[in-house]
């Protein structure tokens, strides 16, 4: 389980044994999987690489604080141990974004498309939303039994992020809660943040993508 204060995951393959290369390797390759879908994400012919001992695979990265995306580097690199390797992976991570403070209003949500095991048919469900921004969160209080909720709730967040995310959960029992949807709101670096009152759509159960 990852300390919520990890954004980021760089992963690197290195040839151990002192004074061997990847020329050395015959016919191998480096991938990353997900271990319970079995899907592939990115994959390195290694022997290809010639005298380099590493190389720098990719990186998962927070999207928002719930969701993560993944960006392939396949860079070559020298080192057999991580020690040796933290130099050679800092210009693959961004730098801290400034400290902002924000109070973003939560007014209502419309729920639509609700799956059926999690309600029964017309019956309405107890939700709450809560803000992430970086380390900082905040929470609405719990709508009671509708799929129109409305909180008109302020919530004062602050930190050092390029995200904003909004997560719609829902309240089952004591203390039982469902992952219902989320949106991320991009913050542009080096502007300020002028969002008006404005409708954003969640994105669909399980999925990063967001408006």
């Amino acid at each position: 389980r990852l300390s919520n204060k990890v954004n980021t995951l760089i992963f690197v393959v290195t040839l151990f044994t002192a004074g061997t290369t990847f020329s050395e390797v015959e016919d191998s390759y480096v991938r990353l999987i997900d271990s319970g879908t079995k899907n592939e994400y990115c994959r390195y012919t290694i022997d290809s690489s010639g005298k380099e001992t590493a190389k720098i695979m990719c990186k998962l990265y927070r999207y928002g604080y719930t969701a993560w995306r993944l960006k392939a580097i396949g860079h070559p690199a020298q080192g057999r141990l991580y020690k040796h390797m933290i130099s050679r992976v800092n210009p693959f991570l961004d730098a801290q974004p400034p400290k902002k403070k924000f109070r973003i209003t939560i007014h209502k949500a419309k729920i639509t498309n609700l799956n059926q095991r999690r309600s029964k048919k017309d019956d309405g469900i107890n939700t709450y939303c809560e803000t992430r921004f970086d380390l900082s969160s905040s929470k609405t209080k719990i709508a009671k039994k509708t799929l129109d909720p409305t909180w008109n709730t302020v919530h004062e967040v602050e930190g050092c992020a390029t995200t904003i995310e909004i997560t719609l959960m829902q309240k089952r029992g004591f203390a039982k809660q469902n992952f219902l949807a989320r949106t991320v709101v991009e913050l542009e670096d080096g502007k300020a943040v002028g969002v008006k009152e404005e409708w954003f759509d969640f994105a669909e159960e399980d999925t990063a993508q967001c408006g």
